[in-house]
């Protein structure tokens, strides 16, 4: 095989590699980019509730004013993790690692406000979003 043989078959081959990486990354599982999203959504949904409920007063007034705090920098980790992994990130992982922390705090945060369904819904919305976010950490930014 001469050289110019050789350079286009290692030249195939690398686009052949490119293209199934980015295959690989297409067929990546929906499930964690939703469970992102939706937690992204349902946190920014409290988040807002939480400010209502602070406007009206109430007897659960610091559990909001905690829980809206929790919320607006759950939403900002989220959006980090889908970010990163979208561009395949090779520190992807770390923004997991961070964002299954910040929606471990958010879910418990939101525990606290009692007897309040949108806050119980953030915070089951955020221990689905914490189960994903371990599961991408551990693979290492990519989902298996």
């Amino acid at each position: 095989m001469d050289r110019r043989n050789l350079l286009g078959a290692l030249g195939a081959g690398a686009a052949g590699l490119v293209a199934l990486g980015g295959t690989a990354l297409a067929q990546q599982p929906h499930d964690h980019g939703k469970a992102l999203d939706d937690c992204r959504e349902v946190c920014g949904k409290a988040a807002h509730h939480c400010l209502e409920q602070l406007r009206k007063g109430g007897p659960n007034a610091e559990a909001h004013a905690r829980a809206h705090e929790m919320t607006m920098d759950c939403q900002r980790f989220c959006s980090l993790a889908i970010d990163l992994t979208s561009s395949a990130s090779p520190v992807a992982h770390h923004a997991h690692a961070a964002c299954a922390e910040v929606c471990k705090e958010c879910g418990e945060a939101c525990d606290k406000v009692a007897g309040d369904k949108v806050m119980q819904d953030c915070a089951k919305t955020c221990r689905e979003a914490e189960k994903h976010c371990r599961m991408m950490a551990k693979a290492g930014g990519h989902a298996h």
